[in-house]
């Protein structure tokens, strides 16, 4: 499955999907070890300056001209490994889908739009890029950043007022709603305070909550021997700063652990769409 995580709007949320929620949602299919994260954007670089720690994801900025020989490769048709896609819409969305198409069908193409309530318009144009190449494609639109309180899609709706409207403030539905309501599938939490820890880890929050995970089948003695080992810690023992600091490293964690499981509408939502097949 190729998962392309696309938006002509800058800031929607891509990277975090590509670099957090998609590998999350491949790590609990549980067939791959690592995942390929390719990203389209030479200037931002985003995947491969904040991802260089991790252990389940492997960046890596592409062109182009180098598209087919490293997403399209003999190495994925035999491996039929999993790969996310982070890039923009336009010219090179095009190409890859008609690079796909041609190597092994449309029905391995997964599209992934996050959307943040900033502008219903550039998701339209979006999707009907994305619509022009593929008449019945597979969409999957998560409204994005939603507060913790009252976290559901339903809620998500009197958030993102731009493309749903309000009552509360007289606003009418975007006319774009009815083009892509039927894609509209699931909707993601606030995470920015946990985004900062991970970029300073330059890992992903897969990549924490494998760590949270292993450390509860560890005493306190096989904690310090981690913390030893990662070089955390100077001497045998931590002193109180560094004893705090890495607890609080751990209760972040922690918190990394329990978000990724709090998007579980969207692993779900779209491991039904993947299965379905392609209307011809």
């Amino acid at each position: 499955m190729i998962y392309i995580v696309s938006n002509k709007k800058g800031g929607s949320g891509k990277s975090f999907f590509a670099g957090h929620l998609l590998p999350e949602h491949i790590r609990r299919k549980g067939k791959q070890e690592r995942v390929k994260l390719f990203e389209f954007d030479e200037h931002s670089r985003t995947s491969e300056n904040y991802l260089r720690k991790s252990l389940f994801v492997d960046s890596e900025v592409v062109y182009e001209e180098n598209m087919q020989e490293k997403i399209f490769g003999a190495s994925f048709d035999a491996k039929k490994e999993d790969v996310i896609i982070d890039i923009g819409a336009g010219a090179t969305l095009k190409k890859i889908i008609e690079t796909a198409e041609a190597t092994f069908g449309l029905d391995e193409l997964v599209f992934v739009v996050p959307y943040s309530d900033d502008s219903s318009i550039t998701l339209d144009e979006t999707v009907k890029l994305i619509e022009e190449y593929i008449p019945f494609p597979k969409i999957l639109i998560a409204i994005n950043r939603i507060p913790f309180d009252g976290f559901s899609l339903e809620n998500a709706k009197k958030v993102a007022i731009d493309l749903f409207g309000s009552e509360k403030y007289n606003l009418p539905a975007s006319p774009v709603l009815k083009k892509v309501s039927k894609y509209i599938k699931a909707a993601i939490p606030q995470v920015h305070v946990l985004t900062v820890f991970s970029r300073s880890e330059n890992a992903s929050l897969v990549d924490l909550k494998q760590r949270y995970i292993l450390s509860q089948d560890l005493d306190t003695d096989g904690l310090v021997a981690v913390w030893k080992e990662e070089g955390l810690i100077a001497g045998e023992q931590p002193t109180r700063e560094e004893y705090i600091k890495n607890m609080g490293n751990l209760q972040r964690q922690l918190e990394a652990s329990r978000f990724l499981d709090e998007c579980s509408e969207f692993y779900d939502s779209l491991l039904e769409l993947e299965n379905s097949k392609i209307k011809k």
